[in-house]
């Protein structure tokens, strides 16, 4: 009978989870008594069905389903494998182009994923790692920036409008927004806006009236090999190999103007003493060397001299040829050639060193010192002795 004691069991040997059977009153069945009517059921009707207890239900021992489906042992939980090496371990082992872990969200709008390491309880955020066939993203629903922060500070954090922002011991380092990349700066009118100081301490401007400019009083530097080629100061003065000091531009070296023509340089001073190449208009002015009321130089077409060589200070005009004088002249007006100084109370005469004598004719005449005797050699080659040595 239904409600009649099972007497006379004996203890359990080996389990046969199909043919070992359960005894079970069916209480919807009341042939057998108003209480309900005993039935056999096995292991495997017990595990396929869906029982509902009020109950706690303990497993002792290691628990696994479908070889390594799912495991349960004293180190952890196993998803994929039946050793878990942590408290939970999700593996894929094996499989090709399928998801290790599906974890998705209600419709309500909680987050389908959070992750505490300190135990902290994160609420019901809506943040959301999808993947979405060969895509990867991760998903804020709310309108709240997205932020990733390491040893409580934010680090990285883009904002609803997209506008990412790096910050380095809670000073912003580095935004990025619609208009271009801020290092130091949120760049409002560049594509590159680099503020601060350090090698690169400038704002770049790429496209429409190019500039590299220096901000505040930072001078300007282009160098190469570690070294400080062409320095622009604040003032706007250019130094190429120095750095300047009063003057717009100032060299140190050895350096040339190639291709000078006209209006080819346009190097010029308004004060007096100042060092300066102009060349303006052909026949106007051509100025190389100081200020033409000061000093000296080369000039054409000066309201103060005609064209000349003009040197101001006590010092001989001398004109060198592969690095050595070749003629010379000097305060007193002589005219030397092949000479560099005259003889002792010299003034306003022509002194030519000793010479080798010429071979051929030109149109003309050529005139010379040979062992101290002044010659003259005609067009035809005649030799003449104009005075003795």
């Amino acid at each position: 009978m239904a409600d009649s004691k099972i007497t006379a069991l004996t203890a359990l040997t080996a389990a046969d989870p199909v043919n070992d059977m359960f005894p079970v009153v069916d209480v919807s069945d009341t042939t057998m008594a108003a209480s309900g009517t005993t039935k056999r059921i096995s292991a495997n009707n017990i595990l396929s069905s869906s029982p509902t207890a009020s109950g706690n239900f303990t497993i002792t021992g290691d628990l696994t389903v479908r070889t390594n489906k799912l495991a349960v042992t004293s180190t952890g939980v196993g998803c994929g494998t039946a050793t878990p090496a942590n408290q939970l371990s999700v593996r894929n082992e094996g499989a090709s182009g399928v998801s290790v872990v599906d974890i998705r969200g209600g419709t309500g709008g909680a987050g389908a994923l959070q992750i505490s390491g300190n135990g902290t309880t994160l609420g019901t955020t809506s943040f959301d790692f999808i993947q979405n066939g060969a895509g990867a993203f991760i998903l804020n629903r709310d309108a709240t920036p997205l932020a990733f922060s390491v040893n409580g500070g934010v680090r990285y954090e883009i904002g609803t409008t997209g506008i990412s922002t790096w910050s380095v011991a809670g000073t912003t380092a580095m935004t990025l927004n619609s208009t271009g990349l801020g290092v130091g700066a949120v760049p409002s009118a560049y594509k590159l806006h680099v503020a601060g100081t350090g090698y690169f301490s400038s704002i770049l401007t790429l496209g429409g009236a190019s500039r590299i400019s220096a901000e505040g009083s930072n001078a300007l530097n282009l160098n190469t090999n570690s070294v400080d080629r062409i320095t622009i100061d604040s003032s706007g003065n250019v130094g190429v190999g120095v750095t300047p000091s009063s003057a717009k531009l100032e060299v140190n070296g050895a350096g040339r103007f190639s291709g000078f023509g006209v209006n080819s340089i346009g190097l010029n001073t308004t004060g007096t003493a100042q060092s300066f190449v102009r060349y303006t208009t052909a026949g106007a002015d051509c100025y190389i060397g100081t200020e033409s009321s000061v000093a000296g130089g080369f000039f054409t077409g000066s309201t103060a001299y005609a064209t000349c060589i003009y040197n101001a200070s006590n010092t001989p005009i001398q004109f060198f040829t592969n690095g050595s004088v070749k003629a010379t002249l000097d305060t007193t007006g002589n005219l030397l050639v092949g000479l560099t100084t005259a003889g002792t109370t010299a003034a306003k005469t022509i002194q030519i060193a000793n010479g080798t004598a010429p071979t051929a004719n030109v149109t003309g005449g050529q005139l010379y010192v040979e062992s101290g005797a002044l010659k003259f050699r005609g067009s035809s080659g005649t030799i003449t002795t104009i005075a003795a040595a």
